[in-house]
């Protein structure tokens, strides 16, 4: 409930902000919007300091042992 609150309160402000509001200042708005939240998710998770571990991690689990042939 509460993000919804807020991306609707991020796109209100934005219309309100406009000289003229339109469907463009409208898209606009809820763009950002949604960009922001977007970034609200993946820096959290860009910050992290096992991430690196992780995608080596993942990326050997892909490719398998090192070393070892599949032949």
């Amino acid at each position: 409930m509460t993000l919804m609150f807020t991306a609707v309160a991020s796109v209100f402000c934005g219309l309100a902000a406009g000289d003229d509001p339109s469907v463009s200042i409208g898209l606009l708005s809820l763009w950002v919007t949604g960009l922001g939240m977007a970034g609200l998710f993946l820096i959290p998770a860009a910050s992290s300091r096992l991430l690196p571990n992780v995608i080596r991690q993942r990326a050997a689990d892909r490719t398998g042992p090192a070393g070892s042939s599949s032949s």
